[in-house]
C-alpha cells in the first residue's frame, strides 16, 4: 500500500507498507520546503530500523522542528514520555557519537538533529545523514538496548496509525499538552498586556 498526503503547510508525506518477514515493512518519507531549500527526512521499519534524511547544501547538522500543530508531534511526544531528549547512535559506524540522531523537547517543540563528524572518505553522500539500528530485537551487534528498540518500533506504529486514520479523535494526553500550551500562550500574553 501507498499513499500520500499533503499536510497544511504544504509538506508531502509519503506512507508504504509492505508484507515482510517480522511484520509489515514501512516507510514514511516527508519532504519539506523552506523557501528555495528542500530537505527531507524518512523512517524505515523492517527487521532493522532506519532514519535518514537528505538536503542539498554542505553540513554536518541537519535539523527538523514539529511544532504543537504538526502530525508528527504527538507520536514524537510520546515516544520521549518523560524525557527531554533521547540520542540515537548508528550500529554501523564503529564509532560513539560519531554519526548519530537526537530527538530532543523545549517547551512545546520537538527537534530531530542529524549529526554526522566522521571524515567523507567513510561514508556515500546519501547516507551522510542516516542512523541504521541493527535488529528490532536483542542483537549483540547494536549499540542500542532493546527495550529503547521497543520505544521506537512503537514510535513507527504510532505515526503509522496517525498518518492514515481517515479522521484522528483526539486522546487524552493530547488534550492535556494542547491545553498546558494554551495555558503557557494565555500567560505570556498576559505578560506582555501588562508590561504595556
Amino acid at each position: 500500500m501507498k499513499k500520500r498526503l499533503q499536510l497544511d503547510n504544504n509538506d508531502i508525506v509519503d506512507i508504504s507498507i509492505q508484507p515482510g518477514y517480522a511484520g509489515d515493512e514501512l516507510e514514511i518519507l516527508r519532504f519539506f520546503r523552506i523557501g528555495n531549500t528542500i530537505k527531507n527526512i524518512r523512517f524505515n521499519l523492517w527487521d532493522d530500523i532506519a532514519f535518514s534524511a537528505y538536503i542539498k547544501e554542505k553540513t554536518d547538522t541537519l535539523e527538523f522542528t514539529f511544532d504543537i500543530g504538526d502530525p508528527f508531534y504527538y507520536c514524537l511526544n510520546r515516544f520521549l514520555n518523560q524525557d527531554s531528549y533521547l540520542v540515537i547512535d548508528d550500529d554501523n559506524t564503529s564509532f560513539h557519537w560519531k554519526k548519530y540522531i537526537i530527538i530532543i523537547k523545549k517547551g512545546y517543540t520537538i527537534k530531530i538533529v542529524f549529526k554526522n563528524f566522521l571524515p567523507v572518505s567513510d561514508y556515500h553522500v546519501e547516507e551522510k545523514f542516516g542512523v541504521f539500528i541493527k535488529h528490532i530485537g536483542p542483537d549483540s551487534r547494536s549499540k542500542m538496548i532493546t527495550a529503547k528498540k521497543y520505544r521506537i518500533v512503537d514510535f513507527l506504529r504510532d505515526l503509522e496509525i496517525n498518518l492514515l486514520e481517515e479522521y484522528h479523535q483526539i486522546t487524552m494526553d493530547e488534550y492535556l499538552e494542547y491545553l498546558n500550551y494554551c495555558e503557557a500562550c494565555e500567560n505570556v500574553n498576559q505578560k506582555i498586556i501588562r508590561r504595556d
